[in-house]
């Protein structure tokens, strides 16, 4: 579930991993951008959405960025909600976590 053009959700067996990558800088050696990339792992998707939306209002500095921001959000995972292909994931993801506990 990519949640902008940095930032993506992947499921995992048990679990949601939230990743940053990012294309920087040509490396004069290898002649290929730099890649930045972070992630973190998270037992349930809201605890993963929760720190993207976290880092995401980082950069707000009044509340009307902080609530254009939320706006955006929430369109964006109304959105998600709707793809058939990620209710798939998400119903996989629940059966997998559901097998690991039985």
């Amino acid at each position: 579930m990519r949640l902008d053009e940095h930032n993506f959700i992947e499921p995992d067996i048990g679990s949601w991993t939230l990743v940053y990558e990012k294309l920087g800088e040509i490396n004069p050696k290898t002649g290929k951008p730099t890649l930045t990339r972070r992630t973190s792992h998270h037992g349930q998707l809201q605890y993963a959405l929760r720190q993207f939306v976290d880092e995401s209002l980082v950069e707000c500095s009044d509340i009307r960025q902080v609530l254009d921001a939320m706006d955006d959000l929430h369109a964006r995972f109304d959105e998600f909600c709707k793809d058939k292909t990620w209710a798939t994931l998400k119903q996989l993801n629940a059966k997998t976590k559901q097998a690991t506990v039985e």
